[in-house]
């Protein structure tokens, strides 16, 4: 397939950039473009508060001490000094976890020149599911890609990618960011200097036939294990709620009881659908939990309980909570979870 060749501006034109969303990427983006004397603005969403930079410390605090421009919004339109209403013919508009709903019109009007990051293989794995999705898939591929944005999901052409394999030191959620931002840091400077030369980029079509979607996840309300899958789906549910998130959950004489981490023993000895979540063994330090084909091993450390767990006690999960997780389509604005009700 021809590769079209893509300006965003003539050498020297960029005079600003206005990113999408709080976190980690957006301050390393920031810091490079500012050396470069080019002007930048952050605008992030109430939700994204509570984000942490590569150190564990919370990034709108790093972009506060940085003393970067930034604004918190509910909607772009709704400050009169944004992307809506500056003059956009020397900018450029990276999302990074964006808040915000980018509009055909914003597209129009930046004539394509929005920039999406996103941490996959593209065109697999498209939507804002994050890691939790191929960790129960147990995909360890990594690919820190940047796209043109258009009216579609995720599906713009590629500018620039570099692929990787997560290395066995990353398990939960948060090690996969962490990881996969440090991935895509190193090809910030390339991007933007790219950018700053007015040099042409050739965009890679992603290819539809290869597509698949997951959207949106939320721990608290579809975070619940269900004891007949299989102990290894198990394992992997646990890890895909896990750290940063509220971990996956189940029910021990009505009292929840999370859980953070695993390992799946396989033996034929728990075949019976009637052994299922019994708590079998204990001792100081670990509890072992009967599951389909095998055993739980959970250590104390990797539990938060609202009461003590005792040998012969049953973690369940109601049906209720299990038909309502799948039920359930999460959705985001850029101050929290729209309520589902809202969203039928």
């Amino acid at each position: 397939m021809q590769k079209r060749k893509f300006q965003f501006l003539s050498r020297g034109l960029l005079k600003r950039i206005i990113i999408l969303g709080i976190g980690d990427i957006p301050i390393r983006m920031a810091k490079i473009a500012i050396k470069r004397n080019i002007n930048v603005e952050i605008y992030g969403g109430k939700r994204q508060l509570k984000n942490l930079d590569q150190n564990g410390i919370l990034a709108i605090k790093k972009i506060q001490e940085s003393k970067i421009k930034y604004k918190i919004l509910h909607t772009l339109k709704s400050y009169k000094n944004g992307p809506y209403y500056n003059n956009p013919k020397n900018t450029v508009i990276f999302s990074f976890g964006s808040p915000f709903i980018i509009s055909k019109e914003l597209i129009t009007r930046y004539q394509g020149r929005i920039i999406n990051c996103h941490a996959s293989p593209l065109p697999e794995w498209r939507g804002g599911g994050g890691f939790s999705w191929r960790i129960l898939a147990d995909d360890r591929r990594g690919n820190s890609c940047f796209h043109l944005v258009t009216k579609g999901i995720d599906d713009g052409k590629i500018l620039l990618q570099k692929s990787y394999i997560f290395p066995k030191r990353v398990k939960f959620p948060k090690d996969y960011i962490g990881y996969a931002n440090s991935q895509s840091a190193k090809l910030l400077p390339k991007l933007i200097d790219k950018i700053i030369n007015g040099e042409f980029f050739k965009p890679i079509q992603q290819n539809e036939n290869k597509s698949t979607y997951f959207p949106r996840l939320d721990s608290k309300s579809q975070g619940y294990i269900d004891w007949s899958w299989e102990g290894k789906f198990i394992k992997r549910f646990i890890m895909a709620f896990s750290h940063p998130y509220d971990g996956a959950k189940s029910f021990v004489n009505n009292k929840i009881v999370r859980i953070y981490d695993a390992d799946f023993i396989r033996t034929k000895r728990m075949e019976h659908s009637f052994m299922r979540g019994l708590i079998i063994r204990k001792n100081n330090r670990e509890i072992f939990i009967s599951c389909n084909n095998g055993i739980l091993k959970v250590k104390e450390s990797n539990l938060k309980t609202q009461s003590e767990l005792k040998l012969g006690d049953r973690l369940f999960t109601p049906n209720s909570k299990l038909e309502a997780a799948l039920k359930i389509r999460i959705r985001y604005n850029p101050s929290g979870i729209v309520d589902e009700k809202k969203n039928k």
